[in-house]
């Protein structure tokens, strides 16, 4: 203990000396902990912190293989075909595709990002609405409408 003392001592006693030095370094310190700090609770919040969901580790994606393609849509009749056949696998069977959009804005058009989801997805996954109500699975079916998958 008496060597650690010793050496802050001498340690305190050069950085005085050089004063110029000594606030470079600090800043430099003092920035790259403020940059760690910035970016951990970037990353943190974005991919570490849990999923809003009622039983995230019970969630499975399930993709259609074809030659050349690992990872293919499945389609809406063989999502039906996993609801009705799945019952003793899956507790719920809910799809979702990326899909792009466009809105009126400004006298522009501009082009967004949107999921169409079944009418189940927001009940399975434990979603509540903010506002209003989310899709039910009646929601699914609308007679005359295309299905988008």
């Amino acid at each position: 203990m008496h060597l650690l003392l010793q050496d802050l001592r001498f340690a305190v006693r050069r950085l005085a000396k050089r004063p110029g030095f000594t606030v470079i370094a600090l800043l430099s310190i003092a920035i790259g902990i403020g940059a760690n700090t910035a970016i951990f609770s970037l990353v943190n919040a974005t991919i570490f912190r849990k999923l809003p969901l009622d039983r995230p580790a019970e969630l499975v994606e399930i993709y259609k293989v074809a030659p050349g393609f690992t990872h293919g849509p499945v389609s809406f009749p063989d999502l039906r075909d996993l609801e009705r056949e799945g019952g003793e696998v899956f507790t719920g069977v809910a799809g979702f595709r990326l899909s792009f959009v466009e809105e009126d804005v400004a006298g522009g058009v501009e082009a967004l990002l949107a999921e169409v989801v079944t009418g189940n997805y927001f009940p399975l996954l434990g979603v509540p609405a903010l506002h209003g109500r989310t899709l039910l699975p009646s929601d699914d079916v609308v007679p005359g409408v295309a299905i988008p998958w």
